[in-house]
């Protein structure tokens, strides 16, 4: 979703997040994954989830709508100088924030990872450059994470030049991050933010 705002200036960056008024009380967080900086031109990435208020207005947003933002906030560093290898494992809720990374990624940074998917999302159809590399499971709604801790239990995936992005639902990142130092890797290598659920 592309939006324009006349606030937006040098503060803002990719990976930020800004809360938008969906419903009356109530409010949705995305990640600015795309900015253009002269025309005052923010873009997002959005799930349409069935029932839900975020998915209703998504739905029903219009060019030339008005909409009550809050924000950015840089609460995530999407940057990743001196990083080989970036690492993401979450679900369909933190393709904003995963596609910001690519677009900040230098050099010969590699990215691999696995993202989980409710039943009602395909993500095989959609085309965004960094899900090229990631594997793709759908999720177990009783047990979100279970396939991303089986994806990183069968790869080879810590080196010290590595960044993890840890993001999604709250008990999956909680327990990925546990997971991750129980099997060496620095706090400091993991960026994690809960996007939805209980942690």
């Amino acid at each position: 979703m592309t939006f324009q705002s006349a606030t937006l200036d040098r503060d803002w960056d990719l990976g930020d997040r800004v809360t938008m008024s969906v419903d009356t009380g109530v409010r949705r967080q995305y990640t600015v994954c795309a900015l253009h900086r002269a025309r005052g031109v923010f873009e997002v990435l959005g799930v349409a989830h069935e029932g839900g208020p975020g998915g209703r207005w998504v739905r029903k947003l219009a060019v030339g709508d008005v909409v009550a933002l809050f924000g950015p906030k840089a609460d995530l560093d999407a940057r990743t100088a001196g990083a080989q290898t970036l690492v993401l494992l979450g679900d369909e809720t933190a393709l904003g924030l995963y596609e910001a990374v690519n677009r900040l990624r230098r050099g010969s940074a590699s990215i691999r990872g696995a993202l989980e998917h409710g039943a009602a999302v395909n993500l095989q159809t959609c085309e965004l450059p960094v899900l090229a590399g990631l594997g793709l499971f759908p999720r177990d709604e009783d047990r979100p994470g279970a396939a991303l801790h089986h994806w990183i239990r069968e790869q080879d995936i810590h080196t010290p030049q590595t960044v993890f992005f840890v993001n999604g639902h709250g008990a999956a990142v909680r327990s990925l991050r546990l997971a991750l130092i129980s099997m060496g890797v620095r706090g400091v290598a993991i960026r994690s933010r809960a996007f939805w659920g209980r942690a």
